[in-house]
Order: C-alpha cells, then structure tokens, then sequence
C-alpha cells in the first residue's frame, strides 16, 4: 500500500536500481521524475526482483545507464509491474554482452502491462534499443517505441522466447547498426500478437 508521490529521484548509484530498487513488493509510483542515476549491472532508474508488482503512473525515466541490461528499468523473477502514461526516454545500456541490452527497457521472466507508454531516443550498446525481453509476457496498448537504437538486433524491440500482445503502440523511426537485424521489432522463437499498429523505421 505504500506511495511515493511527487518526488524527482536523481544522481543515484547503485549496483542493481541506481535509482529505485524493489523486491518483492508493489508499491504505487506517481508524478515522479527518475533521472540521471548508474547502475553497474541492471536498472539504471528502477530495479525490481522477486515477484514485485509496482504501478508506476505518470512518471518520466530519463537519462539513466546501466552497464548490462534495463537503462532505465529493469525487472526480472516473476514480476508483473504496471505502467501507465510513463516516458522513459534517453536511457542507455553499455555492455555489447548477448546477455544485456533494452536501452530503455530489460525483462526476464515476467508479465508487465504497458499502457500508453512512450520509449523514446535510447540506446543499447547490443540488442533491444527500446525494449529487450527473455520469458516474458508483454501487454502493450497504446504509446509509441520510437527513435531508439541498438547495435546488433531489435532497434525498437528484440523479443525473445515469449509473447508480445501489442495493441496501437507504434514502432516508428527506430534503428540497429549497419549489420544489425530488425530496426523496429526482432522476435526469436515468439509469439505475436500485433494489432492497429504502424511500424515505419
């Protein structure tokens, strides 16, 4: 039942969650700006593990790095986090390591709900510039992934061994390097579910 309302959380360093870090646990998230804070591994802005379900709302995510995985948010071990008119924008990942990437967003093995979220101008030193998934099941309604980069694969979403329900949120303008593989959207072994949407990159 906690709140964390109205609050700018910045310049934070940290191994996991340079920013937020959560577990096991599913806290509301409103009117928050998360900005310019380091993790060393995952989740530049936030970090949530062990079956933690935030509602994150209204909130902007911007500027933060990772050195492996989620620039600005990272989420892993069963968590299902919910995410309403959120901007998570000029978040960046380093590491060129097959296991790293989502310059914005990094998920394993959990089920989060997007609604209405905008991932815009991030980038990831290897796969998923915008989003990078493993076991996960995504809900994505609305909102816009675009303008994002990734060196190898997937410039706005690589999405691997999993299921991607992507209703109206449009992939348009993003990118992978020059022998890279799918500028808007690259799926391994997924399932699919693409709806009233344009992909223009």
């Amino acid at each position: 039942t906690a709140v964390l309302n109205g609050f700018t959380i910045t310049n934070g360093l940290a191994g996991n969650g340079g920013g937020i870090t959560l577990n096991n646990t599913g806290p509301t998230l409103t009117n928050l700006i998360v900005s310019n804070n380091v993790a060393t591994d995952q989740g530049g802005g936030i970090f949530g593990d062990v079956n933690s379900s935030p509602i994150i709302i209204n909130t902007k995510i911007k500027n933060n790095t990772a050195e492996l995985g989620g620039g600005g948010l990272a989420f892993s071990s069963d968590c299902q986090p919910r995410l309403d008119d959120v901007i998570i924008r000029e978040n960046n990942t380093l590491s060129s390591s097959v296991s790293g990437g989502g310059g914005a967003v990094f998920l394993y093995e959990c089920s989060p709900i997007f609604n209405n979220v905008t991932i815009e101008n991030n980038n990831s030193a290897s796969y998923g510039g915008g989003i990078r998934t493993y076991y996960s099941i995504l809900l994505s309604t609305g909102g816009t992934i675009r303008d994002n980069i990734a060196t190898h694969k997937g410039g706005g979403v690589y999405f691997d061994n999993g299921t991607y329900n992507n209703s109206a949120t449009n992939l348009i303008g993003n990118q992978t390097g020059n022998d890279g593989y799918g500028g808007g959207l690259y799926a391994l072994s997924a399932t699919l579910t693409l709806e009233n949407l344009k992909i223009n990159n």
